[in-house]
């Protein structure tokens, strides 16, 4: 699926919550639009804010129960890359930046309806992107 087609199938989401990210330890990310996304193949979970910042990944549909759940890249990715979105350093616009590995943790509850945990994900360039997210879908 590509990132423009899920925008499409979320534009009415109701999603509500927060996600914060850091890059190497340097805030980059306090979500003003979050997403947690039910598709018949996986749920994905999408972040971003009005600087061009953001987070995406997903997990399988059918993660049940009410316990922690990992899942690590490539191996979980189902419908959309993995990234993480910033601006660099000294520049005005933001990068998409692949991910080399990385891992989300997450708590899942509600009837599949709220989800809360942290992303890890290491990125091509040595760089480490880390967050935290807590989001409940209508």
């Amino acid at each position: 699926m590509e990132m423009q087609e899920f925008l499409e199938l979320a534009r009415n989401d109701e999603t509500t919550g927060t996600f914060t990210a850091e890059v190497d330890g340097r805030q980059f990310l306090d979500a003003t639009t979050v997403t947690f996304y039910h598709h018949e193949k996986a749920f994905i979970v999408h972040a971003s804010d009005n600087t061009g910042g953001g987070v995406v990944f997903d997990f399988p549909a059918d993660t049940v129960g009410d316990e922690t759940h990992t899942v690590h890249f490539p191996a979980s990715m189902l419908l959309l890359k993995w990234y993480a979105k910033f601006k660099p350093e000294h520049e005005d616009y933001s990068e998409i930046n692949d991910l080399r590995a990385g891992s989300a943790k997450f708590y899942l509850s509600d009837d599949r309806k709220h989800v809360y945990g942290e992303i890890d994900f290491v990125l091509w360039r040595e760089r480490r992107v880390t967050g935290k997210f807590d989001l409940v879908r209508k």
